[in-house]
């Protein structure tokens, strides 16, 4: 039978690696609440916090690894997204010279954002909270990858359509797959003229489904909408096999 776990945001890592010692050991089928930091860890709280320099400890930290048992290389973890809870306030930032717009950007800023009821305050304008895990993605087999990279195994993809209601599909390129999972964003748009998006780290844990599956080449995501395009990373992999061959222990 399917099991429930809690793991908190203590539990971090700047990288997916092979190396890390899994924070916690799970069945395939089994449901984990979790809960994750923003971009920044947290560091970013008044509108003078401003992106400058790096965090010390590194970007876009996941919660995790998170170890499931019975995934070999070759496999594909499925992790279905239940739903996000986000914390109160986020913030956006543009950091000079980066970006799309970057020409634009003569200097770097902050600005704490508030959620009031299902919309984002910003100033005078209203829209709506729209959640999306930023990171999401697989200890690769070689060297580690930086959570801020995206690459085959997932990472930092920063997909709007990774949001509840969705199925990622990763490969499974070590025992036990690894998976790392953080850097929640409260909205974003199909891209991001300033290089950032909306990020807030959820008040309360969001809910993950944990299955393997059928192998695939690198990260795919279902969305809730069977119209909206296909989460992949910037090399777009080599289709999977969409059979429902859910396993079970």
């Amino acid at each position: 039978m399917a099991s429930t776990h809690q793991l908190s945001r203590q539990h971090l890592v700047y990288s997916l690696d092979q190396t890390h010692a899994p924070a916690l050991e799970i069945g395939p089928g089994d449901r984990v609440v979790l809960e994750t930091y923003d971009a920044r860890t947290g560091s970013i709280q008044r509108d003078e916090d401003l992106l400058e320099h790096p965090h010390p400890a590194g970007s876009n930290p996941a919660t995790g690894p998170i170890l499931v048992r019975g995934a070999e290389p070759g496999d594909a973890l499925c992790v279905e997204i239940e739903r996000i809870e986000l914390a109160p306030q986020g913030f956006l930032a543009v950091k000079a010279g980066m970006g799309l717009l970057g020409h634009l950007a003569k200097g770097f800023a902050t600005r704490m954002v508030q959620i009031e009821g299902d919309q984002v305050r910003f100033g005078d304008l209203r829209f709506p909270i729209r959640p999306m895990v930023g990171v999401i993605g697989t200890a690769p087999a070689g060297v580690g990858i930086s959570t801020g990279m995206p690459g085959p195994h997932g990472g930092n993809m920063d997909n709007r359509y990774i949001a509840p209601g969705s199925k990622v599909y990763l490969p499974v390129n070590v025992p036990g797959a690894l998976l790392g999972i953080g850097d929640v964003h409260g909205a974003m748009g199909d891209g991001r003229s300033p290089s950032s998006g909306w990020r807030s780290a959820p008040r309360s844990p969001p809910g993950w489904n944990c299955s393997r599956e059928s192998a695939c080449a690198g990260p795919w995501s279902r969305p809730l909408s069977t119209g909206s395009p296909p989460a992949t990373t910037r090399t777009r992999p080599r289709p999977c096999a969409w059979l429902p061959r859910r396993w079970s222990s």
